[in-house]
């Protein structure tokens, strides 16, 4: 259990600067977390997210959700002891 809750801390805290780094840095993404399809200057088409991207974005959403459970089964198991 303690694997599951600092592997998940550490995606946590990884995948949310990777957002803020597509957010305010690389300019992927808006402030509101959704893909932003508009092409650098000079480049035809437009844009689509990528693995990496969207895997950033699940890993965002679910390494806060496995943390928090695994903390919280961690508790509840300490307690009933």
């Amino acid at each position: 259990m303690r694997w599951v809750r600092w592997t998940s801390g550490l995606l946590w805290i990884g995948s949310w600067f990777l957002m803020f780094l597509e957010v305010f840095h690389w300019h992927h993404m808006t402030t509101t977390l959704r893909f932003d399809p508009t092409p650098p200057p000079g480049v035809p088409g437009r844009g689509h997210p990528g693995g990496p991207l969207i895997a950033a974005w699940v890993c965002a959403i679910a390494a806060p959700l496995v943390f928090l459970a695994a903390t919280a089964c961690h508790r509840w198991s300490v307690r009933r002891r």
